[in-house]
C-alpha cells in the first residue's frame, strides 16, 4: 500500500471513530429514557367527610421508582375552590376549607428523568341534616346537588343494611355516578331482626307497615321519618319530584318494598331494591325496578327473590321474555324485561351470597338515569347496555364498608 493510501486509510479510520462516538453520545439519553420504568403513584382510597363537624381530610398518597428518587405534587382537578392543600408537595397532606360537595384530587409523582404518572382520589362532603321525630333524634347524610338550585334536580334515597350506618353506607358512592342529583344516606335506629335469632340491637329499618319499634314503642318511626325528610329536601332544594327513586340494601331492601312501596309508591319514579323480600305486590302502583340478588345468598334465598321479580313483571305488564342489559365479571348478569305501561324491570344477579358487590351502585344509577330518561323522551325502551359501565371512582370496585 502507497504511503498516500495509508494516510488515507488513518484518516478514514479516525472519522469512522468520530462518527461512531457521536452517535453512541447521541443515542445514549434514547437508550436511557427507553431503560427507565415511570413510577408508582397511588392517590389512596376515597374519602368520606361529614360536614358541618368536619371541614378537613387527609390524603395519603404513596410514589416510588425503581432508579432513584421521586417528587410529589397535589392539586385539585374539580370541585369547590374552597379546598386549601396544606403540603401539595409531601405524599401525605392534610386539606381544610371543605364544604358539601365532591372534590377529586390529583397526585403526581416524576422521576429523576422527568418521567411522571397521576392517580385521582375522590372526597364526597355531605351536610348532616337531623330531625327530632317524636322526641327521637333522627339523622342523614345528604349530598347536594352539583348544578346548584338553579335547576330541579332528581333525588336517591340509599337506605342501609341491618347494622350498618349512614357514613358507612356512603362509602357506596352513588353521587360519583350522578353528581347532578341529590342522594341522601338516612341512618337506622335499633330495630328487630327479620330473620333469627330475633334481637333488638343493632340498626335497621321497619320491616312492615304499622310496625311498633322494639327499642322505643313508636309505630311506623322509618316511614314518618321518610316523610321528614322528603319535606325538608322539598323546602331545602330544587327537587324534580318527578325523578324521585330509592335504593335499599338487605334490612333496607325490605323497608323499601313493603313500606315504602306500599305507602308511598307515588312518591317514586323508580325502586332499586337489593338482597331482601317482597312480601306481596297487591296493592302496589306498578313502577320501574331494578332487583340485585346473589345467587348463593342464604340469608334471602336466591329462589324466592326471583320469584318476587316474576310477581314484579306481573305488575308491571313485562314481556315473558328479557335482553340482557348489562355483563361483567363474577357471574354478574342483568336481565332487562321491557314493560308495556313504561315500568321496565331489571333482574340483576351475580356471584356470591349476602355481599354487597362494589359494582352495584352505578348500575343502579344507570338504571335509574334510563328510567329518568325515558320520562322526559317518552320512550317505551332505553338503551341496552352491553357491558357494565365504568366506574365514576377509582375505588368503586375496591373493598368497601357493609
Amino acid at each position: 500500500m502507497s504511503k498516500t493510501n495509508k494516510l488515507f486509510q488513518v484518516k478514514l479510520n479516525s472519522f469512522a471513530l468520530k462518527l461512531l462516538v457521536v452517535t453512541i453520545i447521541g443515542i445514549l439519553p434514547f437508550l436511557a429514557s427507553a431503560a427507565n420504568k415511570p413510577p408508582k403513584v397511588n392517590a389512596g382510597l376515597d374519602k368520606v367527610v361529614v360536614y358541618p363537624s368536619s371541614t378537613s381530610a387527609t390524603l395519603s398518597g404513596s410514589g416510588s421508582d425503581a432508579e432513584g428518587s421521586v417528587t410529589f405534587l397535589w392539586k385539585q382537578t374539580s370541585g369547590v375552590s374552597t379546598a386549601k392543600i396544606a403540603s401539595p408537595t409531601a405524599a401525605v397532606t392534610k386539606i381544610s376549607n371543605l364544604i358539601p360537595g365532591i372534590y377529586t384530587f390529583s397526585l403526581t409523582v416524576k422521576d429523576n428523568s422527568g418521567v411522571s404518572r397521576s392517580d385521582i382520589v375522590n372526597v364526597s362532603v355531605f351536610q348532616k341534616l337531623t330531625w327530632s321525630i317524636k322526641g327521637i333524634a333522627r339523622e342523614a347524610l345528604v349530598h347536594p346537588p352539583s348544578g346548584g338550585t338553579s335547576t330541579a334536580a332528581p333525588v336517591i334515597f340509599v337506605f342501609h343494611g341491618h347494622g350498618g350506618s349512614d357514613s358507612a353506607f356512603a362509602a357506596k358512592q352513588f353521587e360519583l355516578n350522578w353528581p347532578q342529583a341529590i342522594v341522601v344516606y338516612p341512618q337506622g335506629l335499633r330495630t328487630q331482626t327479620i330473620v333469627p335469632p330475633i334481637t333488638c340491637l343493632k340498626s335497621g329499618w321497619q320491616s312492615k307497615l304499622g310496625e311498633i319499634n322494639c327499642a322505643n314503642g313508636i309505630k311506623d318511626q322509618d316511614l314518618t321519618f321518610f316523610d321528614s325528610i322528603y319535606n325538608t329536601l322539598n323546602k331545602k332544594y330544587n327537587v324534580n319530584t318527578q325523578q324521585v327513586f330509592v335504593h335499599g340494601w338487605s334490612t333496607g331492601c325490605d323497608f323499601v318494598y313493603n313500606v315504602l312501596w306500599a305507602a308511598r309508591g307515588d312518591k317514586f319514579a323508580a325502586l332499586g331494591p337489593a338482597g331482601g323480600n317482597l312480601d306481596t305486590t297487591k296493592g302496589k302502583l306498578p313502577r320501574p325496578v331494578i332487583h340485585v340478588a346473589g345467587t348463593q345468598d342464604t340469608q334471602w334465598p336466591f329462589t324466592e327473590q326471583q320469584h318476587d321479580v316474576e310477581e314484579i313483571r306481573k305488575l308491571d305488564q313485562c314481556s315473558a321474555t328479557g335482553t340482557v342489559w348489562a355483563t361483567g365479571s363474577g357471574g354478574l348478569l342483568g336481565t332487562k324485561y321491557a314493560s308495556s305501561i313504561n315500568d321496565p324491570v331489571v333482574f340483576l344477579k351475580y356471584d356470591g351470597g349476602h355481599i354487597y358487590p362494589s359494582t352495584i351502585p352505578a348500575l343502579i344509577v344507570k338504571f335509574f338515569k334510563e328510567v329518568a330518561g325515558a320520562a322526559i323522551t317518552k320512550t317505551t325502551t332505553a338503551p341496552l347496555i352491553t357491558e357494565a359501565p365504568t366506574p365514576a371512582n377509582k375505588n368503586l370496585f375496591a373493598k368497601q364498608s357493609p
